[in-house]
């Protein structure tokens, strides 16, 4: 059965689609093997193989190309770790689109591969994404999470960093110890969002702030999937735990008797 421009077109998005909700694993193993065969192909320069597995609508000149120079960034040995870092699959009456993204471990560099696999309900399957992201080691090493090295201002971070979810934790245990404030549903969904962001850079120190930001816990550590990127602390300010604490350290009956009549958040313990 022929595929018309616009199933490809269609396909093409599919695979967009998926790629942009890459997370876990929901590949069945043969959808897994077919994936990880295409870099195998190339690894091991059956070209040929390759390039037949190719969306027919790319340029054969080009695609050779194309695939010779990523050749050139695989080792000809076998990888010594091979780890899936994510997958996707969304599947219409057109066909199913499914995407992977594995690391490749290398004694002097990590590959990041992003393949993905446009299958019609009928005829064979065909590539239409396939990247190589090259991360050498020494890039690795340098943006690894470690505590050697590092000047005080970024240990000093890191505490700081220690202090958001444990003020949420206090404030929570607190709000569940008393027995007559109100609405403790509302200040509970409150206390866990942080406000704020005060970014750093793990590798460079680098601080950035952003006023509008909402942070679970106050706390969020990102490290994205190619090993070589840095890892990015973030400290967001927990104001509802913050208030309901200083508040609790005041006395509610000061605050209840500076309210506007009929306004209670709580009464006395």
């Amino acid at each position: 059965m022929a595929i018309s421009p616009v199933q490809r077109a269609v396909a093409a998005l599919l695979c967009v689609l998926a790629l942009a909700g890459c997370a876990g694993s929901n590949l069945t193993g043969a959808q897994d093997a077919e994936l990880r065969a295409v870099f195998t192909q190339i690894r091991l320069g059956r070209m040929a193989e390759a390039q037949a597995r190719f969306d027919p609508r790319f340029s054969r000149p080009q695609l050779a190309q194309t695939l010779a120079g990523l050749a050139r960034v695989i080792p000809s040995q076998p990888p010594i770790t091979v780890r899936q870092l994510g997958s996707s699959s969304v599947e219409t009456h057109l066909g199913q689109a499914y995407l992977a993204t594995y690391e490749y471990g290398y004694p002097d560099r990590f590959l990041i591969v992003r393949t993905g696999i446009f299958q019609p309900p009928s005829g064979a399957p065909m590539v239409t994404t396939f990247y190589i992201d090259v991360a050498p080691m020494t890039a690795v090493r340098a943006n690894a999470f470690t505590l050697a090295g590092k000047p005080l201002r970024q240990y000093g971070f890191l505490a700081l960093a220690a202090a958001p979810p444990l003020i949420v934790v206090i404030a929570l245990i607190s709000l569940a110890r008393s027995l007559r404030v109100r609405r403790k549903a509302l200040w509970m969904v409150g206390m866990i969002i942080g406000v704020g962001a005060l970014t750093m850079n793990w590798t460079t120190g680098a601080v950035g702030l952003r006023a509008l930001f909402v942070d679970p816990l106050g706390l969020w550590v990102l490290h994205a999937d190619t090993p070589a990127a840095p890892w990015m602390i973030t400290v967001s300010l927990p104001v509802v735990a913050l208030v309901y604490l200083l508040l609790r350290l005041i006395g509610w009956p000061r605050v209840i008797r500076s309210l506007p009549t009929g306004l209670s958040l709580a009464e006395v313990d």
